[in-house]
């Protein structure tokens, strides 16, 4: 067997790792959401153009590019103007209401609450007038 020519070993090695490029992040501090002007997030920069009057999207759009060099749309504008309203009213967002069902009358009365039973049959009485409830009775007698 022929061994092998260092130029061989050599062309088969892997290249070593190219750096990094400058834009990517590289540790978790980098990572976290900053704007291209280097140290303000979207909200705060809406904070701050709140805080300096502009209180329509667009032109809150247009402060955030001038002042920070942020773009953003107006929708998200608007988004983010909302939520800090919400947040210095104190309110909580909307939350569905639950509604418990009532409790539906069985129509046995226990044997010893008399009083209950006469309550459920003028119930009845309300609900469907003297005559029915005699005819209903007269079903039950034969």
């Amino acid at each position: 067997m022929a061994k092998k020519k260092p130029a061989d070993a050599a062309k088969k090695s892997k290249p070593a790792a190219a750096p990094a490029p400058a834009e990517v992040a590289t540790t978790i501090d980098e990572a976290t959401p900053k704007t291209l002007a280097g140290t303000i997030t979207k909200a705060e920069a809406v904070r701050k153009a709140l805080a300096a009057g502009k209180e329509s999207p667009s032109d809150g759009v247009a402060y955030l590019k001038s002042e920070f060099g942020i773009e953003i749309s107006t929708a998200m504008f608007s988004t983010y103007k909302t939520a800090e309203k919400k947040k210095a009213e104190g309110k909580k967002s909307r939350t569905a209401k639950t509604v418990e069902p009532e409790a539906k009358p069985t129509g046995k009365a226990a044997k010893g609450d008399t009083v209950e039973f006469v309550r459920q049959v003028k119930d009845l009485v309300d609900q469907y007038g003297v005559e029915a409830v005699k005819d209903l009775a007269q079903v039950f007698a034969k």
